[in-house]
């Protein structure tokens, strides 16, 4: 009875030992790696605001931009956006307005994008991106007659590429693009009839008047206040036909 009870005695402390080991002989399971869905199954919109500058060509010289974007990216690569910038001071090559006369030019663009994400969560994203729209000009000059039409919107695109970062919903957003309007661009404003003077934009050109004091009064000349006919051209459609500039741009941007 005395080996009967030592053998149920390690019976009974073997088990428990035994299942514990069993236990641990089993594969332990391996962790799949966790790969995020953002880089490219997401549809995002992407929001920026910016400021830059108008360089080359047309821009006689450097001039400041600014504006914003909206787009959206399906699957966080292709997308379409609208595109809008302003400069309050654009430099033209050759001034068609008289000394001084800077006038505002405006884009409002609507593109296609494509852009390529890289990294964790699709941080990186370089992109290109073009399209079609309007370019508008606005001469600031209190004057619109026959000859002299201060302001005109021509049909324009745009094409540029660049670079998105991200950290979270937050980063940064900069491109280089190539702008133009439609038509060729002119030195000078051309008329339909070469032997009509070329009017000159305000406050001239003037007669002057006697006031009865020995001083003169300016008053408009004949050129200024002539009716419509075929030979007037727009002055500022003159300007902005063919005008084609380059803009570099970077801002903060948003995405969700």
């Amino acid at each position: 009875m005395h080996i009967k009870g030592w053998l149920i005695i390690a019976a009974t402390v073997a088990l428990p030992c035994g299942t514990a080991l069993g236990q641990d002989a089993q594969p332990t399971p391996q962790l799949q790696p966790q790969t995020s869905a953002a880089a490219t199954d997401e549809n995002r919109w992407v929001a920026s605001g910016f400021v830059g500058s108008n360089f080359g060509n047309n821009a006689q010289s450097a001039s400041v931009n600014f504006g914003g974007s909206v787009a959206y990216l399906w699957k966080n690569m292709y997308g379409a956006e609208l595109d809008t910038g302003f400069t309050p001071s654009f430099q033209l090559q050759n001034n068609f307005f008289g000394t001084g006369v800077k006038p505002d030019v405006n884009s409002y663009m609507a593109n296609a994008v494509w852009a390529k994400p890289l990294g964790d969560e699709g941080r990186f994203q370089p992109f290109v991106s073009g399209g079609v729209g309007a370019i508008s000009l606005r001469s600031g000059l209190g004057v619109s007659n026959a000859t002299i039409v201060p302001n005109d919107t021509r049909f324009g695109g745009d094409i540029g590429g660049g670079v998105m970062a991200f950290s979270g919903y937050w980063g940064i957003k900069a491109d280089v693009r190539y702008l133009r309007a439609t038509g060729t661009y002119n030195n000078t404003v051309a008329y339909a009839n070469p032997t009509q003077p070329m009017p000159t934009p305000a406050p001239g050109p003037y007669g002057t008047m006697s006031t009865g004091a020995g001083t003169t009064a300016a008053t408009p000349s004949a050129a200024a206040t002539a009716p419509p006919t075929a030979a007037t051209t727009s002055l500022a459609g003159a300007a902005l036909s063919g005008l084609h500039f380059w803009r570099a741009k970077i801002g903060v941007a948003l995405r969700w």
